[in-house]
């Protein structure tokens, strides 16, 4: 599977191996703020540096795709997806604590998966840190069906009907 940039309903999706350096230094600035950092499974700060290098590996890559969503011409959001198989791919997001609460995610994932299932993708899965109750409760929101829990991890799974 290829996904490659596009837009739709004001929301603008762009392959992070497409993003120029000022792209690049916005994604990071939020990722690495603290209310998205918190929830990341690697709390660290990412350096410019190591971020460039690991965006270099994404050139090559066909199971990986990250994308930074702007809106109204400002990066709000990063979401991505890792393939398990042909037709199963683990998502990713986070947005902006700006644009929290606005409705934005459903809006982004709700238009992502629109255009993963266009691409065969049948179900997504995610994996959410057990005290992150906001976005525990976005998922299920969302209608993420909870498949299991361990010590530190919910994990879910969407089907794309």
């Amino acid at each position: 599977m290829i996904l490659n940039d596009f837009s739709d309903s004001g929301y603008e999706f762009i392959n992070y191996t497409h993003c120029d350096l000022d792209n690049h230094i916005e994604i990071l600035h939020l990722r690495n703020s603290l209310p998205i950092r918190q929830w990341m499974i690697d709390h660290n700060i990412i350096t410019l540096e190591n971020h460039l290098k690991f965006i270099e590996k994404l050139k090559s890559r066909t199971d990986r795709f990250y994308f930074a969503v702007s809106f109204e011409k400002k990066i709000i959001a990063s979401i991505n997806i890792s393939k398990e198989t042909d037709f199963i791919w683990e998502r990713g997001i986070f947005v902006s604590p700006s644009y929290s609460g606005t409705g934005h995610t459903t809006v982004i994932e709700n238009i992502f998966n629109r255009h993963l299932k266009a691409l065969g993708v049948i179900s997504l899965t995610a994996k959410v840190i057990n005290d992150n109750i906001r976005s525990l409760k976005y998922h299920e929101k969302m209608g993420y069906i909870m498949q299991s829990q361990d010590d530190k991890f919910t994990y879910f799974k969407l089907d794309l009907k």
